[in-house]
């Protein structure tokens, strides 16, 4: 197995900065996710990771070894693409004896190996289909089973689930956290979908324009952002930003005063609210580290289970906000009522540049 590590690593095509000097270390055996929108650089990151990519300057190494300047099979990784790149003629045992073949090893030798990885990743009973008789999620099943019998040191995924129904992608993810944990190899995953990441990753690196803006655990990054845009990326339904003027009564947004505490902080402000931090005020007891409560009309009603998201229209800005099945009583949508927001979570930020005040 192997660590990685980027130092000071740029990748520009033209004037257009892909990776703008990037460091961050990925221990070993580590699962670590990516996650970025379209054209934050995530996917150049993993491919400059294997090799498929060239860097124009910094340094990339896999374990003690600088790969920097490796083509992708001398650095023993194995990629899973979101297409699944199968041999259409082939059946499912040669596609994923196929890169063992390639390697001439002995054919009792990849019958093992490719026995002992349909056995971990249930295609057993699969081996002599072709991929046109496989279902989306059983195709892309090979394509891991492919990348796992290589036993490469390091798993590399660009968007893997991305082709699949919403349901298979659940099952597809907890199908490849149980095999990652089981193997132990050190796995990077590239997706758009925080909750993806915020599902799989032992740490998600969240890039933006090119840069890692924080590289930490799930939750650190949900509870403690460095910056609004990371507040955004991390957290579904996304976090309310509401920007205005602070003084010691409150926040006042478009004419509405919310009564937010001021404490040392005065003038243009942002802070953030996680929808699931906003509740029905029903008697002052209930949230009793709460802000005061303040009117809100009710505008949809999402019913997703066991919670409901909300949308609330405060003066003429929109709250989006998350309440438990059990607080939604009677409320309908165009009422008018009353919320509070939990005080001890509320975060700051400067409206010019996104970066977090820490009181």
């Amino acid at each position: 197995m192997a660590s990685i590590r980027f130092e000071n690593v740029v990748k520009h095509y033209g004037a257009y900065q892909a990776i703008r000097n990037v460091s961050f270390a990925i221990p070993d055996g580590e699962f670590v996710v990516i996650v970025g929108p379209s054209g934050s650089g995530k996917t150049t990151m993993l491919r400059a990771i294997g090799g498929l990519e060239r860097v124009n300057s910094g340094r990339i190494f896999i374990g003690d070894r600088d790969v920097t300047d490796l083509a992708p099979k001398h650095r023993d990784i194995a990629f899973v693409f979101q297409n699944y790149a199968l041999y259409a003629h082939l059946t499912v045992r040669n596609n994923i004896g196929f890169p063992l073949k390639a390697r001439k090893m002995p054919k009792d030798e990849i019958m093992r190996r490719v026995e002992d990885v349909a056995e971990r990743t249930g295609l057993k009973a699969l081996l002599d289909r072709k991929p046109s008789a496989l279902s989306g999620g059983q195709q892309q099943r090979v394509a891991i089973a492919r990348a796992l019998v290589r036993k490469p040191k390091v798993f590399l995924f660009d968007e893997p689930l991305s082709n699949l129904d919403a349901q298979l992608r659940l099952d597809m993810r907890r199908e490849v956290l149980e095999l990652q944990q089981s193997l132990g190899v050190t796995s990077v995953w590239v997706t758009h979908d925080q909750e993806e990441a915020m599902a799989m990753g032992d740490r998600i690196l969240v890039v933006n324009h090119g840069m890692v803006e924080q590289n930490a655990a799930p939750e650190a990054l949900y509870s403690d952002p460095v910056n609004a845009y990371v507040a955004r990326t991390i957290g579904s339904p996304t976090i309310n930003m509401l920007r205005g003027k602070l003084n010691g009564q409150g926040l006042d947004v478009e004419g509405v005063r919310f009564p937010l505490p001021g404490g040392a902080l005065q003038g243009d402000i942002m802070i953030g609210v996680r929808p699931e931090d906003i509740h029905p005020v029903k008697a002052a007891a209930d949230h009793p580290n709460a802000t005061p409560p303040f009117e809100a009309k009710v505008q949809l009603i999402e019913l997703l289970g066991a919670r409901a998201i909300m949308t609330l229209l405060v003066g003429n800005h929109r709250l989006t906000a998350v309440f438990n099945r059990r607080d939604l009583a009677d409320i309908r949508e165009f009422d008018t009522i009353r919320v509070s927001a939990a005080k001890d979570r509320l975060l700051y930020f400067k409206p010019e540049t996104g970066e977090r005040i820490r009181l």
